[in-house]
Parts: structure tokens; C-alpha cells; sequence
């Protein structure tokens, strides 16, 4: 049973298939208007001697022209092979039964470039045959009235039969050979194409899981295979996992964590050991290397190729067809490249994530040594307050310094002011104005190993700026500390 509707949309059609419904639209037009003229001398043949001429031959005419109308009608509407049936086995019909033979040749000639370039296989054959029973009919009463006497009918008659199988030969051959070039042509476009859109996707997605089912989808989908599936090779180089598989089957398969092992009869298993591309053309031979798996019966042919890292096999690609023999060298050479792509995705996959773990576990070691640092400065408060304690309760006659310049006066005695205390607890600069002049207090904390030991208290006059002062304050406090400790 074959399809009498063909892909009417035109970037949907290749270029032979555009060609055809040209061919088809110029011969529906031309049997129309050659019609035409047959029925409007048929018209003039009615009015001059009516009573030669019978109805039905006008008749038919009509209808045949009416026949074409519909069948520009359904061409339009992308019909194709309805028509070019029509028109292939209308010519053969009137090659057989038409009287004169010049017309009868022309349309003959007519019908096989038709059937030769517009239908299928059956309606060409019939095509032909339909034209070629005429010849052979005529060759055959020829030989019953003469015998095989050589004479110029006869050689005529076998001279046109072997043009008529001739022409139809070499047409069917031009437009098969045409064919098979178009179809390998898109073919290979659309494996280029593939090829850019998974070199895309290889090069946007670092995460795994998600970059294998996508690359295999689209394989499938692009490449019109069966099924399409990858692998990858264990650290130990004993086993190839499937990793990514298409449909259901494939999900079954991953759910069951189908693998096979490197070395193994098998299309992957021989793959993942030499690294070249194994085929299995027909899975059905008894010599093709080929393991087969229930849950794919119907593949009849399977192709893998290796994915390297560099000169390392790290997996495989492995797809397979309904159709024996289904690979060709374009098939090979494209799912190479897509192998290639995909072998350095993995690579820069598995950078990243190296990168992203190193980064994970040097964040880890940065907090783990800033807790360490902050453990280390709160012992080191924890020391320095109790050494401080302790040497203070040991030293009870020293509490402070106090220098008068108004008295020019050295006491060993010092008492904790506001400011001081303000100061200490804040664990910075404390600026107290004095009213009714233009001095400040400033107290500055003194700080040891995070520990305030004590603190700086400083009357400054208005001449000096204050900044300035703060400054030179906490400098005298930090080397205080040091010296101190």
C-alpha cells in the first residue's frame, strides 16, 4: 500500500520534488490544451458533416478536459501521485488505442517520460507495459502476416520496441540516480545541522544529566533512527553504563542499570576496547558481532562509535535502525563528529565539577580557619584578661598615671572617668566637649590581643585639630599595649 498524498508545503519538498509538481502542473496543461483542440475540431467536424461524426467521441472529450481540470485542482492542493497516476496511465491508454501511428509513437514516448519521472514503481510498470504491449502486439502480427521475412515494417517495429525499453531504461535510471543525490544531499544537510545543534548544546550545558537525554533526543529525532543510546566507561575499565537512552524502552533500560562489559560480543563491548566505529549491518546474519536485547526487537542494524578524551575511550555512541544496512559513510563521519562533540563535553563537564568541588572544599577550609582564628582570638582575650586580672590583684598600689601640666605633676594614681569608661566598653575613641571652652576629652581604649587593658584619657585644647589628635592617641595606646605585654 503506498501514500497517495505527498507533502504539499514547500519547505517541506526537495528540490526533485518540486521538479515533479512543475513537470506535473506543464503536463496536465499541455493534455488540457491539446484536448481543447481536439474538441473544437471536433466542433467544426459536427457543423460541416454532422451526420459523420457520433456524440459520444465529443462527449468523451469533455470529460477527459473536465478530468484535467480536477486534476490541476488536486495538484494544487499537493495530490501529486493521484495525478501523476492519472497522467501516466491516461497517456499509456491513449498510446494503446489510439489509430494513427505518429501520434500514437509521440504519446508513447510521452507516457514512459512521464511514468519515468512522476509515479511509483507499480503504476510505472504498468505504465510501461501498457505501452509496450502495443509494440510487441504489433511485432507479433507483423511476424503472422510475413513470417520472418526481413522487411522495413518489421525492422521498424523492433527498432521502436527496443527505443521504447531504451528510453524508459535510462529515464527511470537519470531520475533514480537524481533521486538518491537529492535524498543523500538533505540527508547530509540535515546531519550538518544535527551536528551545529548538539556543538550548541555541548557547549552551553556543563551538567550531565542533562546534556546526555537532550543530545540523545535529538539525535533520534534529527538522524530518523530506532533508538539511540550512550555509554560510559567505569573508572576501572571493566564496564560501559548506560547513561542516556531514548523512549521508554530506554528508561527501562536505565532503570535497570543495563551495561555491558568492555571487550564483550557485543557492538559496545567491542568499541569501547579498539575505539573505532563497529557496525552490525544486519542483525539478523549469524556472523554479525550483535547482542541482542529483548527490549529492542525490532532493530536490524546498529552502529557505535567510541567517545575519546583525548586518546582515551570514555564511552560510546551507539544507534540503531529498523532497516538492514542502514549506515552510510555520511552516517559514520556525522556521528563521529557528534561522538567528538560530546567527548568534550564530558571533559569540560567533569573540569567543572572538579573546579566546582575544589571551590566547595576551599570555602569549607576558609570557614573552618576562620572558626579556628576567631577560637584562637577569644583564647587569646580569655588569656590576656585573666593574666591582666592577676597581675592587677598582685599590684593593687598601681592603678593609673595622671599628668597635670597645670601642677607639672606626676601622680601613680588615675580614676576611671566617664569618657574612660565609655571608651573601653565601646572599644573606641570617646570625644566629650567641655562647656564653656573650646578643649575636648578625648579617651582612647587600650587594647591587647583583643582585650582592653585599660584606656587614655587626653585634654586637648581648641588649637589642634581633633582628627589629628585621635590619632596620635591611638598610636601612643597600641605601642602602650606592647610595651605592657
Amino acid at each position: 500500500m503506498f501514500n497517495f498524498r505527498n507533502l504539499s508545503l514547500p519547505n517541506t519538498m526537495n528540490a526533485i520534488q518540486r521538479s515533479r509538481m512543475q513537470f506535473a502542473r506543464a503536463m496536465v496543461v499541455m493534455i488540457f490544451l491539446a484536448n481543447l483542440g481536439g474538441i473544437i475540431a471536433q466542433i467544426f467536424v459536427i457543423i460541416n458533416a454532422p451526420e459523420d461524426f457520433p456524440p459520444v467521441a465529443i462527449s468523451f472529450s469533455v470529460i477527459f478536459g473536465v478530468a484535467c481540470i480536477g486534476a490541476w485542482v488536486l495538484l494544487q492542493q499537493g495530490y501529486i501521485e493521484i495525478v501523476v497516476s492519472f497522467l501516466g496511465l491516461s497517456l499509456a491508454l491513449f498510446a494503446l488505442t489510439f489509430g494513427d501511428r505518429s501520434i500514437s509513437i509521440f504519446i508513447s514516448i510521452l507516457a514512459i517520460i512521464a511514468a519515468s519521472i512522476l509515479v511509483n514503481n507499480w503504476i510505472y510498470a504498468i505504465t510501461i507495459v501498457m505501452v509496450l504491449g502495443r509494440s510487441i502486439y504489433e511485432i507479433i502480427m507483423n511476424i503472422q502476416l510475413y513470417g520472418l521475412e526481413v522487411r522495413e515494417d518489421g525492422i521498424f517495429l523492433v527498432a521502436l520496441l527496443a527505443t521504447y525499453v531504451t528510453l524508459a531504461i535510462a529515464t527511470r535510471f537519470l531520475i533514480s540516480t537524481a533521486q538518491n543525490v537529492a535524498n543523500e544531499a538533505q540527508r547530509t544537510s540535515t546531519l550538518l545541522r544535527t551536528t551545529a545543534d548538539i556543538s550548541q548544546i555541548t557547549a552551553t550545558i556543563l551538567d550531565l544529566n542533562d546534556l546526555f537525554p537532550r543530545a540523545v533526543e535529538l539525535i533520534r529525532d534529527r538522524f530518523v533512527y530506532y533508538h539511540v543510546q550512550i555509554f560510559l566507561v567505569d573508572d576501572n575499565r571493566e564496564y560501559a553504563n548506560l547513561v542516556a537512552s531514548t523512549g521508554e524502552i530506554g528508561q527501562m533500560l536505565l532503570e535497570r542499570k543495563h551495561r555491558l562489559p568492555v571487550g564483550s560480543a557485543s557492538v559496545i563491548g567491542r568499541v569501547t576496547q579498539i575505539g573505532e566505529p563497529v557496525i552490525a549491518s544486519d542483525t539478523d546474519a549469524k556472523t554479525v558481532l550483535h547482542a541482542r536485547n529483548e527490549l529492542l526487537p525490532n532493530t536490524r542494524s546498529e552502529l557505535a562509535v567510541a567517545i575519546m578524551d583525548g586518546e582515551r575511550i570514555i564511552g560510546a555512541l551507539d544507534v540503531q535502525s529498523t532497516r538492514p544496512n542502514a549506515f552510510s559513510l555520511v552516517d559514520i563521519q556525522s556521528l563521529q563528529v557528534v561522538a567528538n562533540q560530546l567527548g568534550i563535553a564530558i571533559r569540560n563537564a567533569r573540569l567543572f565539577q572538579a573546579q566546582a568541588t575544589s571551590l566547595q572544599e576551599n570555602k569549607r577550609l576558609f570557614l573552618e580557619s576562620e572558626a579556628n582564628l576567631r577560637e584562637i582570638q577569644r583564647l587569646n582575650r580569655q588569656l590576656t584578661r585573666k593574666a591582666w586580672g592577676d597581675y592587677l590583684l598582685d599590684k593593687r598600689d598601681l592603678s593609673g598615671i595622671t599628668l597635670d601640666k597645670s601642677l607639672a605633676d606626676v601622680r601613680k594614681e588615675a580614676q576611671w572617668t566617664s569618657p574612660m569608661m565609655e571608651a573601653s566598653q565601646k572599644r573606641r575613641p570617646s570625644i566629650v566637649k567641655l562647656d564653656g571652652t573650646d578643649a575636648s576629652i578625648v579617651a582612647v581604649p587600650i587594647v591587647l590581643r583583643g582585650e582592653v587593658i585599660g584606656a587614655i584619657e587626653v585634654e586637648i585644647s581648641g588649637e589642634l585639630r581633633q582628627d589629628d589628635s585621635v590619632d596620635i592617641i591611638q598610636s601612643v595606646a597600641q605601642r602602650l599595649a606592647l610595651s605592657l605585654d
